[in-house]
């Protein structure tokens, strides 16, 4: 599930637990209790309940697949409890006809275990559900409108944010040009609208040959870009809600499903800014939360900002959702709208998400000048169309590197600090 957005001054939950959070709390312990009492009362396959499941089982796309289906990067705890949703309605649906079917009910102490298991069937179906694929649209709005948070509540996770930035300006490491690591930065970008088959296939091509990270297109492409990428490390990215993010929430979701299904690895999905800028905080939030939950946990789930349309507050305020979505990276721009990326913006996302989020920096990053700025102001991943360019220019460079090295050694002078500083991997 989403990290749910605390709004404490420290940090640390608020004092008393909000009825929801006593609501999961309940659930995933009746998933335990559940996954138990399966293991021991749902080993009987002749049980009419045990083959009703099974059907259902057989018919939803996907299942209960928890860890296709668990939202955000989650740590261990969040896994556990994931895996206790899922497996806990199964296994307790499974186990409540062995108990009444056999007459265990009458036995000392079986009375609370099939209430517990009734109760476990209740609430775990409902987070079972959200977490299947087919035509479950519904319960994953019904979800995300669960988590919607008080104006108050969202006022003050990002106070606390921009209480916490950093006053002293933090420079990130860049790997060096030219190397693995910084070809692996560049998702080979292209979005226009009247791209063509044979521009989709130069464009993974070239990704294959540079290895790039990505080749990132719209979702008409997605196939046929998986197809052209086969055997290669470069995995297909796809936009959702692009460009201007103002999609309905039916619209995003089955876009994003149908670029999952179609291979794509990785999400951009272009937020509601007009929504954020009018305050409308949990709509934002579900919005994002709802693609996140419609997408595979493996899915990397890129949401992006449109900076140059947001304040500063406003860019704070994001981060923040997006973090509590349960998103992988946010991401500054799409670069059909306004200025680009810059490193102003860049930093002061880095700032916010800290080590809980990646960054993207995309949007008029053309040259190995401009990705080295960006990465050292705190972006992990670069979006642009000119990445055959970026490679070109950065073997001229070590070109010249080598050459102002060479001459340096016989005139006594050092290389340009500009060009060290690309080059060095120290």
């Amino acid at each position: 599930m989403p990290p749910m957005p605390s709004s404490s001054p420290g940090g640390g939950r608020t004092q008393g637990r909000s009825t929801f959070d006593k609501w999961k709390m309940g659930a995933m312990l009746g998933g335990s209790v559940g996954l138990i009492m399966g293991f021991i009362f749902g080993t009987y396959p002749n049980n009419t309940i045990f083959q009703a499941v099974e059907q259902v089982l057989r018919q939803s796309k996907g299942g209960f697949n928890i860890m296709r289906y668990g939202a955000g990067p989650s740590g261990p705890i969040r896994t556990l409890g994931q895996y206790m949703l899922g497996s806990g309605v199964t296994f307790g649906y499974v186990g409540y006809g062995p108990c009444t079917s056999r007459g265990l009910a009458n036995l000392s102490g079986s009375g609370l275990i099939l209430i517990a298991t009734l109760l476990d069937s209740f609430f775990m179906s409902i987070g079972s559900v959200i977490r299947t694929e087919g035509n479950s649209t519904w319960a994953t709005e019904a979800f995300a409108r669960a988590r919607r948070q008080p104006m108050d509540e969202w006022l003050a996770i990002f106070n606390r944010a921009e209480h916490n930035l950093s006053s002293a300006q933090i420079e990130y490491k860049a790997p060096s040009v030219g190397t693995a690591a910084f070809v692996k930065t560049i998702d080979h970008t292209l979005l226009k609208l009247e791209a063509t088959e044979k521009q989709v296939d130069t464009l993974c091509e070239e990704a294959r040959r540079h290895n790039f990270k990505s080749v990132c297109v719209r979702l008409l492409w997605v196939d046929r870009a998986v197809h052209n990428l086969q055997g290669s490390s470069v995995v297909v990215a796809c936009v959702v809600g692009f460009h201007e993010g103002t999609q309905s929430f039916k619209e995003k979701t089955t876009e994003a499903a149908r670029a999952v299904d179609a291979g794509a690895k990785e999400l951009d999905m272009v937020m509601n800014h007009v929504l954020l800028t009018h305050k409308h905080y949990s709509e934002v939030y579900t919005d994002i939360a709802a693609v996140r939950n419609v997408a595979p946990h493996s899915i990397i789930l890129k949401v992006i900002l449109e900076t140059s349309q947001l304040s500063s507050r406003e860019i704070i305020a994001g981060c923040k959702i997006a973090e509590a979505a349960g998103a992988d990276y946010v991401k500054t721009s799409t670069g059909f709208n306004g200025q680009g990326a810059t490193q102003e913006n860049v930093r002061l996302m880095k700032s916010v998400v800290e080590e809980n989020m990646k960054v993207k920096a995309s949007g008029g990053v053309k040259t190995v000048n401009e990705c080295v700025a960006m990465m050292e102001a705190g972006a992990e991943r670069i979006g642009t169309s000119n990445g055959v360019w970026i490679m070109e220019e950065a073997k001229s460079l070590l070109e010249q590197m080598t050459h102002a090295a060479g001459s340096g050694e016989v005139k006594g002078q050092r290389p340009a600090a500009s060009l060290t500083r690309m080059f060095s991997s120290s």
